[in-house]
């Protein structure tokens, strides 16, 4: 297996709060989840799972969970919740079909510019952890 192409998903107590961090190390890592955020960009009402891509490695959380909702569903422009009701770690990230398509543009930026990088996508102080997306950090 080549580990350079798998995507690494860590949560933890990062120094601005609780921390979701999804780790990338190549390019073909980063068009599998611009694919992923395509899709979701496409299915209103539609929800993957991170962990459902194979080359997904997972360590402080079971679940991160993507749904395309409708805006008006949002309170407060919070966008990444913890699951309390799960009997284990799930993140639910919920986002209107024009959030994905600007999520997977900045990650059309990172593939442009190869170096490495990370964004943000999450809101820090109103989501329930900061979802960081890196590349060859």
């Amino acid at each position: 297996m080549d580990n350079i192409n798998n995507i690494l998903l860590d949560y933890y107590d990062g120094a601005y709060g609780p921390t979701i961090r999804i780790d990338t190390q190549s390019i073909e890592a980063l068009y599998l989840l611009k694919q992923l955020f395509m899709e979701l960009s496409n299915s209103l009402g539609g929800a993957k799972k991170i962990t459902d891509i194979d080359k997904v490695k997972v360590s402080g959380l079971t679940q991160l969970i993507f749904k395309n909702v409708l805006p008006k569903t949002l309170s407060k422009k919070r966008l990444l919740r913890k699951d309390n009701n799960a009997t284990c770690t799930v993140f639910v990230l919920e986002m209107p079909s024009d959030e994905w398509v600007n999520a997977a543009r900045l990650i059309d930026g990172m593939i442009e510019y190869g170096q490495p990088g990370h964004q943000y996508l999450s809101h820090e102080g109103i989501d329930d952890a900061i979802l960081e997306l890196t590349f060859m950090e």
